[in-house]
């Protein structure tokens, strides 16, 4: 079989309890709940996720930042990952950032890179003995076979 295979609940729950950085978390917990390609994830603005001072409950990528560049995708935001993101945008607050600000900054100041989101990831899955075929597509594997909660 080609490509990366999804992470199981069990592996998510011992891979987010593993991490020390806010960042990685809340890369890692948009990633699972979002579905994001891992571009898109990058692309993204503090202002994208923060309106009036709050996490927003859902986040969208523009179209110019999404493959193919058709269309543009929001999506809701799990408390999972409003949760990581508050936490992460607390302390990004604290070190000067602005809305237009990259939301996954590196210590350079620009936004990290994919092969930085990679290294970071693997790094996780090893720490919470995650193996196999795992890169940062199996964050969006993840998303994909979970169900979107129905809004009756």
């Amino acid at each position: 079989m080609h490509g990366m295979r999804p992470l199981t609940d069990d592996e998510v729950t011992r891979i987010a309890s593993g991490f020390t950085s806010k960042r990685d978390c809340a890369l890692f917990f948009l990633g699972v709940r979002t579905g994001f390609r891992i571009t898109e994830l990058l692309s993204l603005k503090v202002g994208d996720v923060v309106q009036g001072g709050k996490i927003t409950h859902s986040v969208g990528v523009a179209r110019r930042n999404m493959k193919g560049k058709i269309k543009g995708r929001t999506v809701p935001l799990h408390e999972e990952a409003r949760v990581a993101l508050a936490n992460w945008v607390t302390e990004l607050g604290a070190a000067g950032a602005t809305a237009t600000s990259p939301l996954f900054r590196s210590r350079k100041g620009g936004s990290i890179t994919r092969t930085q989101a990679w290294k970071v990831l693997t790094a996780a899955y090893s720490r919470a003995g995650v193996f196999g075929r795992l890169g940062t597509h199996g964050l969006r594997n993840y998303a994909d076979t979970r169900t979107m909660p129905s809004s009756a």
